[in-house]
């Protein structure tokens, strides 16, 4: 099967409401006061400093996004990601889950704008505008949360009509672009198991560092965690991957954060363990992918 058949490609986007504003006013009087070119100097303001409403969407938003990138594969530099098809039905059971967390955040926020802008006027000072400030329904436009689905490209699926010559051209740079896909994928996989098998040798190797269950519940944690997704993640199907992933396993992923904390020789002998890994990874992450044209 190729990789047309294996994944879908998916591009989330979450946009939110603008709180940096130029103050030209400003800038004229700091470039005044340094006898200056005003065009020299920017002033930017930024709106609702500290709010608890609008904190909790930007947060909201790096998690997601950081969960996104976990359950995919880099496709371009746009954004777009790749989905293993086998991982679709979860992937979007969760995004449902999501939306509806992340409007009702955005309406908890509009529900307490027109206080916040209120606010602001003590924050901001004289500094405070009321044309920086939209009626909240047009705030609300700002709010978006979309998630686009689209196949793979296939070498092999093409439409429309042009001349032999450069269907063959579109057909080798479509098929460029899923080799390079596939090196990308598979890089990414091999770098995403190799960190946290990197921070383990590291800190474990580390005879001076004292032992904490919050130095070491990371460590076994965000190796699960990888060593769970490789699986599903796989879509090349690499099977040295897979070797490695299960030598992890049974190497490593049994141990307890608890024993990692009071065992010297278990740290000792999974800091190697984990440098030996990572050690004969490095033959199989491969050169850099080749530049595709437009």
């Amino acid at each position: 099967m190729s990789l047309h058949d294996k994944a879908m490609l998916v591009a989330l986007s979450l946009s939110k409401f603008g709180l940096n504003r130029k103050d030209d006013d400003e800038a004229r009087e700091v470039a005044r006061r340094h006898g200056a070119d005003s065009k020299s100097w920017a002033v930017t303001k930024r709106l609702l400093q500290g709010n608890t409403a609008f904190d909790a969407i930007r947060k909201f938003d790096t998690a997601f996004s950081a969960w996104n990138r976990k359950q995919t594969l880099p496709w371009d530099d746009n954004g777009t990601r790749l989905l293993p098809t086998v991982n679709y039905d979860p992937y979007m059971a969760h995004v449902r889950l999501q939306r509806t967390e992340r409007e009702g955040l955005v309406r908890a926020f509009l529900n307490g704008y027109d206080s916040f802008v209120s606010g602001d006027r003590t924050t901001l000072g004289s500094a405070w505008n009321p044309r920086d400030y939209p009626d909240r329904y047009i705030v609300r436009e700002k709010f978006g949360m979309e998630l686009a689905v689209t196949p793979v490209p296939d070498a092999k699926d093409f439409r429309i009509t042009v001349s032999k010559a450069d269907l063959l051209e579109l057909q080798r740079n479509v098929a460029d672009q899923l080799r390079n896909a596939e090196d990308k994928a598979r890089r990414e996989l091999f770098g995403r198991l190799a960190e946290p098998l990197l921070k383990m040798a590291e800190k474990l190797a580390d005879r001076d560092k004292k032992m904490t269950l919050t130095t070491t519940v990371p460590l076994i944690e965000n190796l699960r965690e990888i060593i769970e997704l490789i699986p599903t993640l796989n879509i090349i199907g690499d099977a040295n991957l897979e070797a490695f992933r299960r030598v992890a396993l049974e190497k490593l992923a049994h141990i307890t954060p608890e024993t990692l904390k009071s065992n010297d020789l278990v740290r000792t002998v999974a800091a190697r363990h984990a440098q030996e890994i990572v050690d004969a990874m490095s033959d199989f992450m491969g050169p850099a992918p080749v530049a595709v044209a437009a």
